[in-house]
């Protein structure tokens, strides 16, 4: 991540700066546990981290660079889990790798609630919305090489893109969910997944054939 303004975390390259960007990382992700984002104040991260003040802002010139950092964390935390491959055998339609996306998806900000507080309720905070965006459009260039190799689709160049505004579509409804409940119920995940697939039914065939084997 580049820096924009001191907002964003300085990621260090060494392994000895890596122990210690992720402890720092730890001791903010513990105290969210019990406050919001917005709340997060730096010197309480370096106190519960055990290092010098200086050392904290050496990595994260601001408050909004620690929450980044977690957040950031969580988001390749998440991107891991939801691009783990597919059981072709168990796949009948494509629509199932949408509906098998959104269950990796509801188990882990439920078993998660810091990346739930982060990644759906954000706190208005720009920068993890900027991140978000940036996941999401990864996800979505992942998600087609996935449809694509279990199933037949037309080499449409903007199914990518759509793909992108289907996943935006999905957070929509979770982050309600999270607004409202402080966690994805299961109704609200199934609103999720109907508004997801109504989506992109405009730009997959529904009867996008199987194909034999997965392409590697």
């Amino acid at each position: 991540m580049a820096d924009r303004k001191g907002r964003l975390p300085r990621v260090p390259r060494r392994v000895r700066g890596m122990e210690r960007y992720t402890q720092l990382l730890d001791a903010a992700d513990a105290l969210l546990r019990d406050r919001e984002p917005g709340e997060l104040v730096i010197q309480d991260v370096a106190t519960h981290a055990g290092v010098p003040l200086a050392s904290v802002y050496h990595y994260f010139p601001s408050n909004v660079a620690v929450i980044a950092g977690v957040a950031q964390r969580y988001i390749e935390r998440f991107e891991e889990v939801l691009t783990q491959p597919m059981d072709h055998a168990a796949l009948n339609h494509w629509t199932d790798i949408v509906r098998e996306h959104a269950r990796r998806s509801t188990r882990f900000f439920n078993e998660n609630p810091i990346a739930t507080k982060l990644i759906l309720g954000g706190d208005g905070i720009s920068q993890l919305r900027s991140l978000d965006k940036e996941s999401n459009e990864r996800l979505a260039r992942r998600y087609v090489t996935t449809y694509r190799r279990h199933f037949v689709l037309p080499d449409d160049p903007i199914l990518v893109d759509r793909c992108a505004i289907a996943i935006t579509i999905m957070d929509a409804v979770t982050s309600l969910s999270y607004s409202r409940h402080g966690r994805i119920t299961p109704e609200m995940a199934e609103e999720a997944v109907q508004a997801r697939l109504a989506y992109l039914t405009l730009y997959i065939p529904q009867r996008a054939p199987k194909r034999p084997k997965p392409l590697p």
